[in-house]
């Protein structure tokens, strides 16, 4: 069997909107990190020092050693979550509007291809959800809870695999016929909640694209202020409709953790201004998505330019 010529690594990243000073500090002081990752940590990261992780609720602690540390830049630590020392670097680009851009690469693992592989897809979750608990918390001091929600049972050999959707396995060109049926009003899957929400923004039909939020809904604007609940994020829409904006949604990535799931999603769109021309416009989104009692999926948290766009 050949082997794999570059070895894989796990990546996630995550626009925080909250000073980076606050952002590298999650990550430092464990009496914050044990919010939205581990349950307990020995001591801060800081160079040399050697730490315990803890998540009591699994009966599993990590050894961690601190390599480097850049002030509201970097942390480089090395632990044994996979048996042997691997790497885990976190990158914090302050950006000019008073938020920061998390980067979190995990790389080092050892193993037949096969294990290889399955270390750096495991890693990829986790440290999505991270990053996701970290974002509700910093931003809404809301703890998610899905690491603990993770596995409901107990660590196990033989779980089933994470849906993980990759973008070359959903190409769709801009203006095509969606995927998804036009007769559904609510997406039984979560990946097809962007289709969803495509298919009722362009054809004008605010009643329909409100019934994808919970009521109690936050959706991050462009400039950085929360909208809490639907009447607000309503106005919104109701804006979009207005200026006759329509919008292809393409999902780069869906993943779920038993009635939660995040989605990485590319729109394309065009809105209309005050001048009559057409203007041309990316979203980069990351929507937390909750299942509900009947199976369908709705949004509980949306931000449209979390990893780079100019939806308002």
């Amino acid at each position: 069997m050949q082997e794999i010529a570059n070895r894989p690594i796990a990546k996630a990243e995550m626009l925080i909107r909250r000073p980076v000073a606050e952002a590298f500090e999650a990550f430092v002081d464990p009496a914050i990190t044990s919010k939205f990752w581990f349950s307990k940590g020995s001591g801060r990261l800081e160079i040399g020092n050697e730490v315990t992780w803890d998540w009591e609720m699994y009966n599993f602690s990590v050894p961690v050693k601190v390599k480097e540390v850049e002030q509201n830049v970097r942390i480089v630590v090395e632990w044994l979550a996979y048996g042997a020392p691997t790497s885990i670097e976190w990158v914090f680009t302050a950006r000019p509007d008073g938020t920061t851009f998390v980067s979190v690469t995990n790389s080092g693992f050892t193993g037949s291809d096969a294990e290889v592989v399955q270390h750096a897809l495991d890693a990829t979750e986790g440290f999505a959800f991270v990053l996701a608990g970290a974002k509700a918390y910093l931003e809404h001091k809301i703890q998610l809870n899905v690491v603990p929600d993770r596995f409901p049972d107990g660590l196990s050999n033989d779980l089933p695999e994470p849906i993980i959707i990759q973008e070359e396995q959903l190409p769709r060109a801009p203006g095509s016929e969606p995927v998804a049926a036009k007769s559904a009003t609510l997406p039984e899957k979560p990946e097809d909640w962007p289709i969803h929400f495509e298919l009722h923004l362009n054809a004008g039909d605010l009643d329909s694209v409100m019934s994808l939020y919970e009521p109690g809904a936050r959706f991050v604007t462009q400039s950085g202020e929360i909208l809490v609940g639907r009447d607000q994020i309503r106005k919104v829409i109701g804006g979009l409709i207005q200026s006759r904006t329509r919008m292809t949604a393409r999902v780069l990535r869906a993943i779920v953790l038993h009635d939660l799931a995040v989605l990485y999603t590319d729109f394309q769109g065009t809105t209309v201004d005050d001048s009559g021309e057409t203007i041309d416009f990316p979203s980069k989104a990351v929507e937390l998505l909750r299942r509900q009692p009947d199976g369908t999926w709705k949004l509980i948290v949306g931000d449209p330019n979390a990893r780079g766009g100019t939806v308002s």
